[in-house]
């Protein structure tokens, strides 16, 4: 956090590269602010993804938790761990959103911290994108990932992903 930044709109925050473009590539890869990326780079990053991640999407918040706790080996049916998944796992639908977010004001019911939504074709999207071009072309591989991660959780073979998070959802509110 830049309290420089708190007052700056999107657009204008968007409008410049403050070496904090990309973000994850240079993480997962561990190339300096301001350093080019180059297209070996991104590719290193995908298989640092592809061989040492179980991955899971924000719009898919019920079905990765749930993927996370079968490869951690939590036990979802005991009561503490279903109180845990009910109160830190929020997805707009539980019992106890109201409380989380009286408990954690500055954060939404996807558990994560509100920003300015930007509309997608606006200059500050545009912007965005092309300041993040690579982690975009890492998200969609991530994206694929997700998908192609089917194959390591027995439990979702033949399984409708929509239907099976329902399940769940109304299980967990009864």
């Amino acid at each position: 956090y830049n309290p420089k930044w708190a007052k700056m709109s999107v657009d204008e925050w968007a409008s410049h590269n403050r070496g904090e473009d990309n973000w994850m590539i240079r993480n997962l890869v561990d190339i300096a602010p301001l350093k080019p990326i180059t297209d070996a780079d991104v590719e290193i990053a995908k298989e640092i993804i592809r061989t040492k991640f179980v991955v899971g999407l924000m719009e898919r918040m019920e079905k990765s938790i749930h993927r996370f706790n079968y490869f951690l080996g939590i036990d979802e049916s005991d009561p503490v761990n279903a109180q845990c998944i009910e109160d830190y796992a929020s997805t707009g639908n539980g019992t106890n959103d109201n409380k989380n977010t009286k408990k954690i004001v500055k954060k939404n019911n996807w558990n994560s911290y509100a920003h300015p939504k930007v509309e997608r074709g606006s200059k500050a999207w545009n912007s965005l994108i092309r300041l993040n071009s690579y982690d975009v072309q890492l998200y969609m591989f991530i994206v694929e990932t997700f998908h192609a991660q089917t194959a390591l959780f027995p439990y979702e073979q033949g399984i409708d992903e929509e239907s099976k998070d329902n399940e769940r959802i109304q299980k967990r509110s009864s």
